[in-house]
């Protein structure tokens, strides 16, 4: 199993940006992507590579008040364990448990597990 606590991601809104045909990561996606790879040194100095179909749990905190659509935040963070090789590709999250935890705070805990049918 793969757990790690990472600081709350970017929107997909506000994951790439466009320019004329071209997409790139925006600044606030590359500052992201800076601090979940500390978090990934501090807590996982080494993890497993998933190449079967895996079970994703998504628990958010929210960092604010405001009203925000849950499933906007789950594209970076695929996209991220996939380049990190947790997982091989993102098309083995075979189930995924998406929720808001009224405990956590302007975080997101990541767990990746085996998937069992």
């Amino acid at each position: 199993m793969f757990e790690i606590l990472l600081p709350f991601p970017p929107s997909v809104n506000h994951y790439l940006g466009t320019t004329g045909k071209r997409r790139f990561r925006t600044a606030k996606t590359k500052r992201w992507l800076q601090a979940a790879e500390m978090a990934l040194q501090a807590q996982c100095p080494s993890y497993p590579t998933y190449t079967t179909p895996v079970e994703l749990t998504l628990a958010y905190g929210r960092p604010d008040r405001r009203k925000r659509d849950l499933l906007n935040y789950d594209k970076i963070l695929c996209d991220w364990l996939q380049e990190i090789k947790v997982i091989e590709d993102d098309s083995l999250i075979h189930r995924a448990v998406v929720y808001w935890d009224e405990e956590a705070r302007d975080s997101v805990f990541v767990t990746v597990r085996l998937y069992n049918c």
